[in-house]
């Protein structure tokens, strides 16, 4: 288990002061895309990123619809781990084929209101990692919903029964 800092923004330049300001305690931010759609805030979008310069390692958390279709703009920034929401997905095992072809790691979340039985089995398998949302995604300032931890137990015997 890895306990990542989130940035949820939608003004570039608090994005980067953000990101200065976590980079040097940690290695890795997560970085929470959102386009009002699947979530209704919505926040700076992937090309934020381009031009950042940074020594930590990026997750870009796709809170979109269809996520798919964000993969292209994330491989031209910085982010090197795609993690995509299911709720909006249409294929799952094509997201997460589309981000490793190109050498990147690929995730899948689930929001606090949706069953870990959404994650298509075949695919847990093949991804990197499995993002399980304490909260409803987009929002932010709330507490743990407790209920993330019968989901991880869940998640653990989902993964050895592959």
């Amino acid at each position: 288990m890895e306990i990542i800092p989130a940035i949820l923004t939608n003004d570039p330049r608090e994005l980067e002061e953000q990101i200065r300001v976590v980079q040097e305690k940690v290695s890795r931010v997560h970085i929470d895309i959102i386009d009002g759609v699947f979530a209704p805030e919505k926040t700076v979008e992937v090309e934020a990123l381009f031009g950042i310069e940074a020594d930590s390692l990026f997750d870009a958390h796709l809170i979109v619809k269809e996520p798919a279709d964000f993969v292209e703009k994330c491989i031209r920034s910085l982010v090197d781990r795609i993690i995509g929401q299911v709720e909006q997905m249409s294929d799952q095992f094509e997201f997460a084929n589309k981000i490793q072809e190109i050498g990147h790691e690929a995730g899948l979340a689930l929001d606090i209101d949706t069953p870990v039985s959404k994650l298509d089995r075949d695919v847990l398998s093949y991804i990197d990692l499995v993002l399980l949302m304490g909260h409803k995604a987009g929002a932010q300032g709330g507490g743990l919903d407790e209920r993330v931890f019968e989901k991880i137990k869940e998640l653990q015997v989902a993964r050895t029964e592959v």
